[in-house]
């Protein structure tokens, strides 16, 4: 894949999506990935990408259920890698449930009236404050965009 983007030509791409690839590279290999895929997005370009969230109660769990998981990421650490890289406006996402018939419909009340205040009141108890946006979920969505 790296062999891939970096014969692609500067500029060329509008966005990227990467589902579940990030968490499979070495820190060296993701820093220096980063930085292609901004060298190839073009102006107002978009990185969109799911990965799994080192900040929730099953950050180990996610990291390490695949053998050939190399990192996790919080949306902090994520964040500073990608404005390392010179891009801006990052935004991250709690990948909770949709609602796509009566089971999802209970998961998603369960999850954002219930399961998500618990995990918020550990967090206020454990440390004194938590931020609204806070990510509990195993995985997360993030979109970043290449400066103007």
């Amino acid at each position: 894949m790296i062999d891939y983007i970096k014969a692609l030509d500067d500029n060329s791409l509008d966005m990227i999506i990467a589902i579940d690839i990030f968490e499979h590279f070495s820190k060296n290999e993701f820093t220096d990935l980063v930085d292609e895929l901004h060298r190839i997005l073009k102006k107002d370009g978009l990185i969109i990408c799911h990965q799994p969230n080192s900040e929730g109660p099953f950050g180990n769990f996610m990291r390490d259920w695949d053998f050939t998981h190399e990192l996790s990421f919080t949306r902090q650490s994520l964040t500073q890698i990608f404005l390392a890289s010179e891009f801006n406006s990052i935004k991250t996402f709690e990948d909770k449930p949709i609602i796509h018939g009566v089971k999802s419909f209970f998961r998603f009340v369960l999850w954002e009236y219930l399961i998500r205040n618990i995990f918020v009141a550990i967090r206020i108890i454990e440390s004194g404050g938590c931020d609204k946006e806070a990510i509990f979920t195993q995985n997360f969505l993030a979109v970043s965009k290449k400066q103007a």
